[in-house]
């Protein structure tokens, strides 16, 4: 598995989109020119041991590409987190993403997956993460603020809450608000989005960032 990602993290995003929370600015940054970025986020209820994940996927651009949302039971809020990576690279590797960066707000988790630390509670989810990164040629995790998660997170949270049902796909709503709207636009800090029963791909579908067309990735 050939990794360029390392040399990623330093590189400044080209664009970015900017929210104000609590007084301070918070910017969403897209991943660089022939990547995608997967942003993913969990819901999880303690007493219930229940939970939802949604994983969020970008193009250099900051549109929206597609997504998914699942419900879950779990043990913990980390191994929820963990749940919401494992599906989304499972996604990921459905659609024939090359160039991938799976990003959530789970510090712990990020930490464990960059550095192939072992966690008891949650080993077997983390084997199967890094299984599944093996068949990505290019792959790798990083941690970001809530405020920079916003819809994955406001997803998983409408999920958990029964608000919207498992196992859609998000798509990019038009200006025109023609269907129903599910996910609750908070003081203009998400963007307003569609979402839509996933279909598995049909064979040999491939998703790709709009950039790797123009550079020839």
């Amino acid at each position: 598995m050939k990794l360029e990602f390392a040399k990623l993290e330093e590189e400044p995003a080209k664009h970015s989109t900017s929210v104000r929370r609590s007084g301070s600015k918070v910017t969403y940054r897209p991943p660089p020119a022939g990547w995608i970025k997967c942003n993913v986020d969990a819901a999880f209820v303690e007493t219930r041991s229940t939970g939802a994940t949604t994983a969020v996927y970008r193009d250099p651009n900051g549109s929206l590409l597609t997504g998914i949302n699942s419900t879950i039971v779990a043990t913990s809020p980390l191994a929820a987190e963990a749940l919401a990576v494992r599906e989304a690279l499972i996604m990921s590797t459905n659609f024939q993403m090359e160039k991938v960066i799976i990003e959530s707000d789970n510090q712990i988790l990020v930490q464990a997956l960059k550095s192939h630390a072992s966690i008891a509670d949650i080993q077997v989810i983390l084997d199967d993460i890094l299984y599944l990164v093996k068949g990505i040629p290019n792959c790798g995790f990083t941690w970001a603020p809530k405020e920079e998660n916003l819809l994955a997170h406001e997803v998983a949270k409408l999920t958990e809450d029964g608000e919207v049902d498992s196992g859609l796909e998000v798509g990019t709503l038009a200006k025109e608000m023609r269907d129903s709207e599910v996910t609750r636009r908070r003081k203009g800090e998400l963007e307003p989005v569609l979402w839509r029963r996933v279909d598995a791909p049909p064979a040999g579908k491939k998703i790709e960032s709009a950039a790797e067309d123009e550079i020839g990735l």
